[in-house]
């Protein structure tokens, strides 16, 4: 005997079911990645913030050392306590322009001779900054990163 066939595929029921289902799976997308992106920049927000407090904190305690004239292994000299007690920190010290005059990384050399001096400038420039700034990153060519700056006595100080 012949099996009836379903006419349920073809039905409105199953046509709003699916267009339904279909349109709740782009809006899931959607908000999951908003969820991320919001997610990535209030992670950015508060590293930048501790790294802004850590700067100053660091600043205050080698700004003295900094007044004079250094050379680059007076430098390493300068930082390497600091790094010794957080090794993911990376100090650079610049010229006016943006140029690296001297750098400590404990990873690898940086990839960049200078990086854009503007962002530090502005960041700075705010009483009460909008998180996160983004500067250029000297350790990798391509990428932007936070970046915790203080204004010394004639210099900036950057983590």
């Amino acid at each position: 005997m012949p099996r009836p066939q379903s006419k349920f595929y073809h039905s409105l029921y199953f046509k709003l079911t699916a267009s339904l289902f279909a349109g709740l799976l782009i809006l899931l997308s959607l908000d999951v990645r908003l969820s991320i992106a919001a997610f990535r920049s209030v992670v950015s927000e508060i590293n930048q913030s501790l790294e802004w407090d850590l700067a100053a904190n660091v600043a205050n305690s080698i700004q003295p050392a900094l007044l004079k004239p250094v050379t680059a292994k007076e430098f390493l000299d300068i930082v390497y306590p600091f790094s010794v007690s957080n090794p993911k920190l990376e100090f650079y010290l610049l010229h006016a322009d943006g140029g690296i005059f001297a750098h400590y990384t404990p990873q690898s050399r940086p990839h960049r001779k200078r990086v854009s001096i503007e962002p530090i400038l502005e960041a700075l420039k705010d009483r009460m900054p909008t998180l996160p700034h983004y500067g250029e990153n000297p350790a990798l060519a391509d990428t932007s990163d936070t970046f915790g700056p203080v204004d010394g006595e004639g210099s900036v100080f950057s983590v």
